[in-house]
């Protein structure tokens, strides 16, 4: 097989490799259709079928925008200022209890002055489901754009960029409030410039329980006695920090949730004083953004992870007695439009949420029927960029009374089915107002209204999140097909090029006999190694648990270095510095053992056109040296540089890969073995993975170090002096050509494995927590193989 013919077929099987898993990724993790833009007057108007034209009122100024969109939603505003509180990682039941049980009597006690508002009616308070990924990046852009991100969001949450969809607080910016920050900086990096006063701490130094919630606190006096602010963002970590550290049962718990308890009662306290001033009225929300698992981690999609809370305080009287047996769950998306129409702003153009009527209670009938038309004519508009053809003027198509108004139990498809469901809400809301002109008092119609409507809004809500979740199962199936032809072309070029490359024609006779039917001891290690490392992405059990023993390992070497850094770096500096001269030492003799033999010589000689033997074997000889001692160089530099940047505690796990890595170059150096070279690009490869969970890393992406994230990179080098009539260039193509492609083929073999196993475990309990974040590991791995070849 000669050069170009082996680049082809392999530069092939890579584009299809790289076709299947983009293919596999966008069915997997799909990106939900979206409206571009952000909502203004056009809002508070019924979408039309035509394509809708942004008013130039947007440009009005803040003061003149904020009286139109009073005048255009006949809602007016229930509160002037808002605060905002976010409690990280409090799990609702916390607060709420679970079921039918009430909390228990320690979380209880933690929390008095929470617990007397809830009974006295003053509070309301919901189990808010959050959508995984259950990480803080995604969730706070959920609270405030209504909108549930795809898994990949996860991937931003380290390197947070500015948040651009249409959102809540862009809306409250528009029309001219002011706003404060004090708390997780992750806000900052999603709103940069949006904040008049800010005070960000980093949420990445999870051993600080203190600092990060009194940063926040040491303000709070001052801030609510000031008049110049609309919005207050309060972010407390400490909580989310206890957890990590200890878990749910952490003896920080009780004490930290009493602080957060205090912190409700110096703002409800603020309230309570405010409330005759009829320009401050303030509102109190209490969020989390997610759960906690009983070890304090999060991220998936478990009930205790997706069991944040949504409390709001200072609505006023006349809500029913909290009850736990009630089941109070809401989605945290439902935040967003409950709170837009409160304070008078469009719902954000993506909002996916249903508006918490229980909080409306201060309305009368006619305003919260504004308020449920105003969601529906959001989700209507969003629904439209899933369904194409579903227009606005096939909704009072057949319906125009009241004497129609159950809905039939199937529909022909989705079109149909929402036309149906929005159409009814429409006579219904027609039928009220109907009855209040003729001054009939029928309080039947008002509840018939709402039931209608909030039957379109659930729909439609659920609708769309799945849309946002759902996995087209052709779409992974066609992926993966091009990922096993492409696996099984560079296993066939592979064992072709091996065959080519080591047994030619006049050494097949002997070769053969005497090694093909041979097998060796690392032979059959190695695929042990690969049928073990394929069956093992397939075993959920040993996979959970061992992710959760690297943790623990990771966390105990964390907690007890076991000696004194300067120590282990010294130490270590000589080692590094012996093993470089030995190094140096058996380079030159590794050169008398690789071409000893004279017959290659005789037959460069006897090759036409061929380079004289005096020549081009003191060539050969230097290009082979000078290569050997840059991997070796380039080796050895990018260890230290590891050493250098790597935190003192991963220092020794990465000076033992280190000594592996080159124990295993001296020992192949020594094997006059050359038929079994690809046994040592087998055997370096799985060492190279191996370092990741040598690290006390696991497949879960909680355990990424973030203060220290270091980009891992593989040189090869151009095979130039490839030849293909002459033993030079068979030489090159065994010692360059075949490292590269063996540590590809042995890629994609894992990458077809573990994405077959993804497509079978799609609606595992874990698949976010553990087969998902495994998959992104292994597509980086990918990655960087097809650039290591490709240079």
């Amino acid at each position: 097989m000669s050069c170009s013919l082996l680049a082809t077929c392999a530069l092939a099987a890579v584009i299809l490799q790289i076709l299947g898993l983009f293919l596999f990724v966008i069915g997997f993790f799909p990106v939900k259709p979206s409206l571009s833009g952000i909502s203004g007057p056009e809002s508070y108007r019924m979408p039309s079928c035509d394509a809708e034209v942004i008013a130039a009122e947007v440009d009005l100024p803040s003061d003149q925008l904020k009286s139109l969109y009073r005048d255009l939603s006949k809602i007016p505003p229930s509160f002037d200022r808002l605060v905002l509180m976010v409690v990280d990682g409090l799990p609702a039941e916390f607060v709420l209890g679970r079921g039918d049980s009430h909390p228990s009597k320690a979380m209880t006690e933690a929390m008095p002055y929470t617990q007397s508002l809830l009974l006295k009616r003053e509070a309301i308070a919901y189990h808010a489901k959050a959508a995984p990924p259950t990480v803080t990046m995604p969730r706070l852009k959920a609270m405030v754009s209504g909108a549930i991100g795809g898994f990949l969001d996860v991937a931003f949450n380290f390197n947070t960029q500015a948040f651009l969809d249409d959102n809540l607080l862009d809306q409250f910016y528009r029309i001219g409030w002011k706003m404060v920050m004090l708390g997780d900086d992750t806000w900052i990096k999603l709103f940069p410039g949006l904040f008049s006063r800010q005070d960000g701490v980093s949420s990445f130094f999870v051993k600080d329980t203190v600092e990060v919630d009194h940063n926040v606190t040491r303000h709070l006096e001052v801030e609510l006695a000031a008049n110049d602010w609309s919005l207050l963002i309060l972010h407390y970590l400490g909580l989310d920090h206890v957890g990590h550290i200890g878990g749910r049962q952490s003896n920080l718990m009780a004490s930290k949730l009493n602080e957060m308890d205090g912190v409700i009662k110096m703002i409800h306290t603020r309230q309570v004083q405010d409330r005759d001033n009829v320009d401050r009225r303030t509102l109190l929300v209490v969020v989390s953004d997610h759960g906690m698992t009983e070890s304090g981690n999060h991220g998936g999609s478990t009930y205790e992870e997706t069991d944040s809370l949504a409390l709001f305080i200072g609505i006023g009287p006349g809500y029913p007695l909290y009850a736990p047996n009630e089941h109070n769950e809401v989605f945290q998306v439902d935040i967003t439009p409950t709170l837009a129409l409160l304070f008078g702003v469009p719902i954000p153009k993506n909002n996916i949420g249903v508006l918490l009527m229980e909080i409306f209670n201060i309305l009368t009938d006619e305003q919260k029927l504004q308020a449920l038309e105003l969601n529906s004519w959001q989700l209507l508009r969003l629904l439209r960029a899933h369904i194409r053809d579903l227009c606005c003027g096939d909704f009072l198509c057949g319906i125009n009374d009241g004497h129609d108004l159950a809905v039939n139990g199937s529909f022909k498809n989705d079109k149909e089915k929402f036309t149906q469901l929005f159409s009814r809400a429409i006579v219904g809301h027609n039928l009220w107002k109907t009855h209040q002109d003729s001054r009939v008092n029928n309080t039947d119609d008002i509840r018939v209204a709402v039931a209608l409507y909030n039957d379109f809004l659930g729909n439609a809500s659920e609708w769309l999140s799945h849309r946002a979740t759902d996995k087209p199962i052709k779409l992974l199936v066609s992926g993966i097909c091009a990922m096993l032809i492409s696996c099984v072309l560079l296993i066939s070029f592979l064992i072709c090029f091996f065959k080519e490359v080591y047994f030619t024609s006049k050494q097949s006779d002997y070769l053969l006999k005497k090694h093909a039917c041979r097998w060796y001891w690392h032979e059959a290690f190695v695929f042990l190694g690969i049928f073990a490392h394929v069956i093992s992405l397939d075993n959920f059990l040993a996979t959970y648990l061992g992710n959760e023993l690297f943790c623990s390992f990771s966390g105990a070497i964390k907690e007890k270095p076991g000696f004194n850094n300067l120590l282990q770096l010294f130490g270590m500096w000589i080692s590094v510095a012996i093993i470089m001269i030995l190094v140096l030492l058996v380079t030159p003799w590794k050169i008398s053992v690789h071409y000893q033999e004279k017959k290659w010589m005789t037959k460069l000689n006897s090759n036409s056109g061929s380079l004289d033997a005096s020549i081009s074997f003191p060539l050969f000889d230097a290009v082979w040296a000078s290569t050997y001692l840059i991997g070796v160089t380039y080796c050895v530099c990018w260890c230290l540089l590891q050493l250098l940047l790597q935190q003192p505690i991963n220092a020794i796990p990465v000076f033992l890969l280190f000594l592996q890595l080159l124990a295993s170059m001296i020992y192949f150096s020594t094997d006059k073995s050359d038929h079994r070279q690809w046994i040592k690009v087998a055997a370096i490869y799985f060492l190279g993975m191996s370092g990741h969970f040598g690290l006390g890393n696991s497949n879960s992406l909680a355990t990424v170090d973030v203060g220290s994230i270091h980009l891992e990179s593989q040189v090869t080098f151009d095979n130039t002096f490839c030849q293909h009539t002459s033993e030079l260039g068979v030489i090159l193509q065994r010692t360059i050509a075949l490292p590269c492609l063996i540590p590809f083929a042995l890629n994609s073999i894992v990458l077809t494995a573990s994405t077959i196993i993804l497509l079978f475990m799609r609606n595992h309990l874990f698949i976010w927590s553990v087969f998902s974040p495994k998959y992104l590991y292994v597509c980086a791995a990918t990655l960087a193989c097809m650039l290591g070849y490709a240079w």
